[in-house]
């Protein structure tokens, strides 16, 4: 995990259990992450975009 992502444990957790490939696209995204609420966000409209 990259220094620019500084998740807590509950991030962590949660990151950890997405798909390899969607855990890559979060990672390269370039998108500020700052809290739980954000990841799971994130991980939501990444995955529609990929589902539309």
């Amino acid at each position: 995990m990259p220094d620019l992502f500084r998740f807590d444990d509950a991030m962590e957790e949660y990151f950890s259990a997405l798909p390899a490939d969607l855990q890559d696209e979060i990672l390269h995204s370039n998108l500020k992450i700052g809290c739980l609420a954000d990841l799971i966000q994130t991980a939501e409209a990444l995955t529609e975009q990929r589902n539309s």
